[in-house]
């Protein structure tokens, strides 16, 4: 995937078509959807949260390539190191890292503190925003509300 193809996937109006996974546990909670792109490609968009540390999360968009599903980026709470994340006590995003307009790798290495979300559900608004979706709040009707219910 070149850089003009990340960009292209990124600014593609997607529009939220279904709801294909919930999961409700006493330590973690995660919903996943599908997408469907203006260009035609299919995305998956997913949230999870500790429910015991809320600062503790994930949103992740991927696009769903005939060959596999292709991270696009992630918006991620506080949480605990890992082997890749050099700002784990920080709010921050990951998008891939380009070699000569190329992607480097398919994981999304490259780490990018972020001070536009504090909640998970900042983090989905600000992920809405950037990845042009729509349709959350037909699964999140108090969206924007100040707190996101995965009842």
């Amino acid at each position: 995937m070149t850089k003009d193809e990340y960009d292209d996937h990124i600014s593609t109006r997607k529009t939220v078509e279904k709801l294909i996974n919930s999961k409700l546990h006493a330590e973690s909670v995660s919903r996943s959807f599908e997408l469907a792109g203006e260009n035609g490609c299919r995305y998956r968009l997913f949230l999870r949260r500790n429910q015991v540390l809320f600062e503790s999360f994930s949103v992740g968009i991927d696009w769903i390539s005939p060959e596999a599903n292709i991270p696009l980026c992630r918006y991620n709470g506080k949480h605990g190191p890992t082997a890749r994340d050099e700002h784990p006590s920080r709010f921050h995003r990951h998008q891939p890292s380009w070699k000569g307009g190329e992607r480097a790798g398919k994981a999304l290495s490259n780490a990018i503190l972020d001070d536009r979300f504090a909640t998970i559900e900042e983090a989905l608004t600000t992920a809405c925003e950037e990845c042009r979706i729509n349709g959350m709040e037909e699964h999140f009707p108090h969206l924007g509300q100040g707190e996101l219910h995965f009842e």
